[in-house]
């Protein structure tokens, strides 16, 4: 009688934790270890400009300290200490890979707090829903002013690439990953660093 002998591979996707300085204002983040790459664990909360182009969910500082800044298009491109870069599309597609495709990714990347559906923060990389800050209805109104308004905190997060037209939205039901052509480059949204190679 012959035995037979089945292998069977799993691909593991290590996290390793850490934290990082930011040397312009003291703040410390979490980081975190995926793959290949070291991303931030944290929402970056620097005040680029003064806070010009960012700005706290609701004009809140407490806000900042939890959710991290809402940033510019603009402002996010020069927002990342030295040493840390805000990521390409592909770079967000490579974190995405390594935890088993974007719907999996809007669950295991999710933090434990105000998150309805998550799956317990497999990663420590602590996705939190940081709303938006956007045009009201999407247009101008006959006065010729735009009207802005915050909104959507604790529903969604979405988080700027550095291409100009691609964020990546994390929606509040357990769904897929949305790629998003349609953020206004002046609408503030939720930035995450990665480390330079």
């Amino acid at each position: 009688m012959r035995k037979i002998v089945t292998l069977i591979f799993c691909a593991v996707v290590l996290s390793t934790a850490g934290s990082f300085k930011d040397k312009r204002d003291g703040q410390i983040y979490k980081t975190v270890k995926i793959g290949s790459q070291t991303w931030m664990a944290q929402n970056l909360n620097y005040a680029v400009d003064n806070g010009y182009g960012s700005w706290c969910y609701d004009n809140e500082y407490r806000n900042c300290k939890k959710y991290g800044r809402l940033y510019t298009y603009y402002a996010a491109m020069n927002a990342c200490p030295a040493g840390w870069h805000l990521p390409s599309e592909y770079e967000w597609q490579e974190l995405f890979e390594a935890v088993g495709g974007e719907q999996s990714a809007n669950y295991v990347l999710r933090s434990k707090d105000d998150w309805y559906y998550n799956d317990g923060d497999r990663y420590k990389f602590k996705v939190l829903p940081a709303g938006s800050y956007n045009r009201m209805d999407g247009h101008m109104y006959q006065d010729g002013r735009d009207r802005w308004e915050f909104g959507y905190i604790r529903q969604w997060a979405i988080f700027r690439t550095s291409s100009s037209n691609v964020n990546y939205y994390f929606p509040g039901q357990y769904t897929n990953i949305v790629r998003d052509n349609y953020v206004d480059e002046n609408a503030g949204t939720s930035v995450r660093c990665v480390k330079d190679y």
